[in-house]
Protein backbone atom coordinates (compact mmCIF):
# COMPACT_ATOMS: atom_id res chain seq x y z
CA UNK A 1 0.00 0.00 0.00
CA UNK A 2 1.25 3.52 -0.82
CA UNK A 3 2.13 5.40 2.34
CA UNK A 4 0.70 8.89 2.96
CA UNK A 5 2.56 11.57 1.04
CA UNK A 6 4.68 9.11 -0.93
CA UNK A 7 5.61 9.75 -4.54
CA UNK A 8 2.95 8.64 -6.99
CA UNK A 9 0.20 8.59 -4.37
CA UNK A 10 -3.26 9.49 -5.70
CA UNK A 11 -4.89 9.66 -2.29
CA UNK A 12 -4.62 11.66 0.89
CA UNK A 13 -5.15 10.77 4.53
CA UNK A 14 -6.86 13.17 6.95
CA UNK A 15 -6.85 12.55 10.70
CA UNK A 16 -8.55 14.19 13.65
CA UNK A 17 -8.04 13.74 17.39
CA UNK A 18 -8.80 15.53 20.62
CA UNK A 19 -5.38 15.71 22.29
CA UNK A 20 -6.75 16.14 25.81
CA UNK A 21 -5.08 19.55 26.32
CA UNK A 22 -1.71 18.23 25.13
CA UNK A 23 -0.55 17.75 28.72
CA UNK A 24 3.28 17.90 28.64
CA UNK A 25 3.82 14.50 30.23
CA UNK A 26 1.55 12.89 27.61
CA UNK A 27 3.08 14.51 24.52
CA UNK A 28 5.55 11.65 23.77
CA UNK A 29 2.70 9.11 23.95
CA UNK A 30 0.44 11.32 21.81
CA UNK A 31 3.14 11.67 19.14
CA UNK A 32 3.82 7.94 19.20
CA UNK A 33 0.15 7.11 18.76
CA UNK A 34 -0.21 9.46 15.78
CA UNK A 35 2.90 7.94 14.22
CA UNK A 36 1.13 4.57 14.37
CA UNK A 37 -1.78 6.06 12.38
CA UNK A 38 -0.03 8.28 9.78
CA UNK A 39 -1.88 11.04 7.97
CA UNK A 40 -0.99 13.83 5.52
CA UNK A 41 -3.26 16.35 7.26
CA UNK A 42 -4.14 16.45 10.95
CA UNK A 43 -6.87 18.42 12.69
CA UNK A 44 -5.96 18.37 16.38
CA UNK A 45 -8.31 19.81 18.99
CA UNK A 46 -7.61 20.85 22.58
CA UNK A 47 -3.99 20.80 21.55
CA UNK A 48 -0.67 22.69 21.79
CA UNK A 49 1.88 23.97 19.30
CA UNK A 50 4.40 21.57 20.83
CA UNK A 51 2.38 18.59 19.61
CA UNK A 52 3.64 18.24 16.03
CA UNK A 53 2.60 15.09 14.15
CA UNK A 54 5.41 13.25 12.39
CA UNK A 55 5.76 14.04 8.69
CA UNK A 56 3.98 17.41 8.78
CA UNK A 57 5.75 20.64 7.83
CA UNK A 58 3.08 23.36 8.02
CA UNK A 59 0.69 24.52 10.73
CA UNK A 60 -2.20 26.93 11.20
CA UNK A 61 -3.94 27.37 14.54
CA UNK A 62 -6.82 29.18 16.19
CA UNK A 63 -5.76 31.94 18.64
CA UNK A 64 -4.15 30.96 21.93
CA UNK A 65 -6.59 29.84 24.59
CA UNK A 66 -7.39 31.86 27.68
CA UNK A 67 -5.53 30.42 30.66
CA UNK A 68 -8.56 31.04 32.86
CA UNK A 69 -10.61 28.47 30.92
CA UNK A 70 -8.69 25.60 32.55
CA UNK A 71 -5.72 26.88 34.58
CA UNK A 72 -4.52 23.39 35.42
CA UNK A 73 -4.09 22.34 31.80
CA UNK A 74 -3.80 25.35 29.49
CA UNK A 75 -0.24 26.38 28.64
CA UNK A 76 1.17 29.38 26.77
CA UNK A 77 0.79 27.60 23.40
CA UNK A 78 -2.59 25.91 23.98
CA UNK A 79 -5.13 26.02 21.12
CA UNK A 80 -8.68 24.90 20.57
CA UNK A 81 -7.71 23.63 17.10
CA UNK A 82 -4.63 23.32 14.88
CA UNK A 83 -4.30 22.09 11.30
CA UNK A 84 -0.98 20.38 10.50
CA UNK A 85 -0.12 19.46 6.91
CA UNK A 86 2.51 17.69 4.86
CA UNK A 87 1.65 20.10 2.03
CA UNK A 88 1.81 23.93 1.86
CA UNK A 89 -1.14 25.81 3.31
CA UNK A 90 -2.37 29.32 3.93
CA UNK A 91 -5.00 30.82 6.19
CA UNK A 92 -8.39 31.97 4.95
CA UNK A 93 -9.06 34.77 7.45
CA UNK A 94 -12.47 35.79 6.18
CA UNK A 95 -13.99 32.36 6.78
CA UNK A 96 -14.00 31.91 10.55
CA UNK A 97 -17.46 32.39 11.97
CA UNK A 98 -16.76 30.98 15.42
CA UNK A 99 -13.58 32.96 16.02
CA UNK A 100 -11.20 31.42 18.49
CA UNK A 101 -12.67 27.88 18.23
CA UNK A 102 -12.03 27.49 14.49
CA UNK A 103 -9.30 27.78 11.88
CA UNK A 104 -9.62 27.60 8.08
CA UNK A 105 -6.73 26.39 5.93
CA UNK A 106 -6.35 26.24 2.14
CA UNK A 107 -3.96 23.38 1.35
CA UNK A 108 -2.20 23.14 -2.00
CA UNK A 109 -2.29 19.55 -3.31
CA UNK A 110 -0.58 20.35 -6.62
CA UNK A 111 2.12 17.79 -5.75
CA UNK A 112 -0.56 15.12 -6.06
CA UNK A 113 -2.70 16.60 -8.83
CA UNK A 114 -2.09 19.96 -10.60
CA UNK A 115 -4.45 22.68 -9.42
CA UNK A 116 -6.07 20.58 -6.71
CA UNK A 117 -6.91 22.33 -3.43
CA UNK A 118 -8.18 21.09 -0.09
CA UNK A 119 -9.94 23.46 2.31
CA UNK A 120 -9.88 22.28 5.91
CA UNK A 121 -12.30 23.89 8.34
CA UNK A 122 -11.08 22.83 11.79
CA UNK A 123 -13.56 23.29 14.60
CA UNK A 124 -14.54 22.54 18.18
CA UNK A 125 -18.29 22.91 18.55
CA UNK A 126 -19.60 23.84 22.03
CA UNK A 127 -20.23 20.94 24.38
CA UNK A 128 -23.74 19.74 25.26
CA UNK A 129 -25.48 23.12 25.56
CA UNK A 130 -28.17 23.01 22.84
CA UNK A 131 -28.42 26.77 22.34
CA UNK A 132 -24.68 27.37 22.01
CA UNK A 133 -24.23 24.27 19.85
CA UNK A 134 -26.99 25.43 17.50
CA UNK A 135 -25.69 29.00 17.37
CA UNK A 136 -22.20 27.82 16.40
CA UNK A 137 -23.57 25.47 13.72
CA UNK A 138 -25.62 28.28 12.17
CA UNK A 139 -22.60 30.60 12.05
CA UNK A 140 -20.18 27.98 10.75
CA UNK A 141 -22.54 26.60 8.12
CA UNK A 142 -22.72 30.12 6.67
CA UNK A 143 -18.94 29.89 6.27
CA UNK A 144 -19.25 26.50 4.57
CA UNK A 145 -21.80 27.90 2.14
CA UNK A 146 -19.48 30.76 1.18
CA UNK A 147 -16.56 28.38 0.82
CA UNK A 148 -18.52 26.16 -1.56
CA UNK A 149 -19.47 29.20 -3.63
CA UNK A 150 -15.98 30.71 -3.77
CA UNK A 151 -14.03 27.44 -4.23
CA UNK A 152 -16.40 25.17 -6.18
CA UNK A 153 -13.62 22.86 -7.39
CA UNK A 154 -11.83 22.47 -4.06
CA UNK A 155 -12.32 19.54 -1.70
CA UNK A 156 -13.93 20.87 1.47
CA UNK A 157 -13.33 19.12 4.77
CA UNK A 158 -15.06 19.96 8.07
CA UNK A 159 -13.11 18.21 10.82
CA UNK A 160 -12.63 18.31 14.56
CA UNK A 161 -14.61 17.87 17.74
CA UNK A 162 -18.32 18.04 16.87
CA UNK A 163 -19.26 17.20 20.50
CA UNK A 164 -22.00 14.88 19.26
CA UNK A 165 -22.05 11.25 18.23
CA UNK A 166 -24.23 12.31 15.26
CA UNK A 167 -27.04 10.02 16.40
CA UNK A 168 -24.99 6.81 16.32
CA UNK A 169 -25.55 5.71 19.92
CA UNK A 170 -28.30 3.23 19.07
CA UNK A 171 -26.03 1.53 16.56
CA UNK A 172 -23.69 0.77 19.44
CA UNK A 173 -26.47 -0.53 21.63
CA UNK A 174 -26.25 2.50 23.89
CA UNK A 175 -29.25 3.97 25.63
CA UNK A 176 -28.07 7.56 25.85
CA UNK A 177 -27.37 9.96 23.02
CA UNK A 178 -24.16 12.01 23.38
CA UNK A 179 -24.73 15.60 22.33
CA UNK A 180 -27.77 17.84 21.78
CA UNK A 181 -30.36 16.05 19.65
CA UNK A 182 -31.96 19.10 18.04
CA UNK A 183 -28.77 20.84 17.01
CA UNK A 184 -27.26 17.55 15.81
CA UNK A 185 -30.12 17.28 13.33
CA UNK A 186 -29.47 20.91 12.40
CA UNK A 187 -25.82 20.01 11.75
CA UNK A 188 -26.75 17.06 9.52
CA UNK A 189 -29.27 19.14 7.55
CA UNK A 190 -26.79 22.01 7.11
CA UNK A 191 -24.26 19.59 5.65
CA UNK A 192 -26.75 17.89 3.35
CA UNK A 193 -27.82 21.22 1.88
CA UNK A 194 -24.21 21.84 0.81
CA UNK A 195 -23.61 18.26 -0.39
CA UNK A 196 -21.29 17.60 2.54
CA UNK A 197 -21.37 14.24 4.31
CA UNK A 198 -19.86 13.13 7.59
CA UNK A 199 -17.82 10.09 6.51
CA UNK A 200 -16.97 9.02 10.07
CA UNK A 201 -20.59 8.13 10.85
CA UNK A 202 -20.54 5.22 8.42
CA UNK A 203 -20.20 1.69 9.68
CA UNK A 204 -16.61 1.41 10.86
CA UNK A 205 -15.00 -1.95 10.01
CA UNK A 206 -15.51 -4.36 12.90
CA UNK A 207 -11.78 -4.79 13.49
CA UNK A 208 -11.45 -0.99 13.98
CA UNK A 209 -14.69 -0.30 15.80
CA UNK A 210 -14.28 1.39 19.20
CA UNK A 211 -16.43 0.67 22.23
CA UNK A 212 -18.31 3.96 21.86
CA UNK A 213 -19.26 6.07 18.82
CA UNK A 214 -16.82 8.94 18.24
CA UNK A 215 -17.72 12.58 18.68
CA UNK A 216 -14.71 13.74 16.68
CA UNK A 217 -15.61 13.63 13.00
CA UNK A 218 -14.58 14.34 9.41
CA UNK A 219 -17.04 15.53 6.74
CA UNK A 220 -16.19 15.91 3.05
CA UNK A 221 -17.75 17.53 0.00
CA UNK A 222 -19.14 15.70 -3.03
CA UNK A 223 -17.92 13.54 -4.74
CA UNK A 224 -15.04 12.74 -2.40
CA UNK A 225 -17.28 11.79 0.51
CA UNK A 226 -18.55 8.84 -1.54
CA UNK A 227 -15.09 7.28 -1.87
CA UNK A 228 -13.55 8.11 1.52
CA UNK A 229 -12.87 5.25 3.92
CA UNK A 230 -12.12 5.15 7.63
CA UNK A 231 -8.74 3.41 7.82
CA UNK A 232 -7.69 3.99 11.45
CA UNK A 233 -9.51 4.32 14.77
CA UNK A 234 -8.03 4.40 18.28
CA UNK A 235 -9.11 5.50 21.75
CA UNK A 236 -7.79 6.92 25.00
CA UNK A 237 -5.97 10.18 25.71
CA UNK A 238 -2.66 8.53 24.88
CA UNK A 239 -4.12 5.61 22.95
CA UNK A 240 -3.79 3.52 26.10
CA UNK A 241 -6.41 2.96 28.77
CA UNK A 242 -10.09 3.78 29.00
CA UNK A 243 -12.09 4.41 25.84
CA UNK A 244 -13.92 7.72 26.06
CA UNK A 245 -15.90 9.33 23.28
CA UNK A 246 -14.05 12.64 23.06
CA UNK A 247 -10.66 10.93 22.89
CA UNK A 248 -11.32 8.66 19.92
CA UNK A 249 -9.09 9.48 16.97
CA UNK A 250 -9.82 8.66 13.34
CA UNK A 251 -8.03 8.75 10.00
CA UNK A 252 -9.87 8.68 6.67
CA UNK A 253 -8.32 7.95 3.29
CA UNK A 254 -9.60 9.98 0.35
CA UNK A 255 -8.90 8.82 -3.23
CA UNK A 256 -8.23 11.80 -5.50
Amino acid sequence: MIRPGSSGSSRIRIGTWNADYGIPTKIPALRARMAEHPADVWVLTETRDALKPRGTHYRLSSPRRNHEEAPKYIKHDSRWVSVWSRYPLRRLFYFRAAGYRTVVALIDLSQIRPGMKLIVYGTVLPEKNEIEHAKAIAAQSADWRRLRAKYPKAIICIAGDYNTDMGRSSGYGLRYFYGPKGSTQQLLKSMRKLNLRCVTTRDIPRRLRPQYPPIDHIALSYPHHRRALVVSVWAGSSGIGHEVQDRIGLVVEVPL
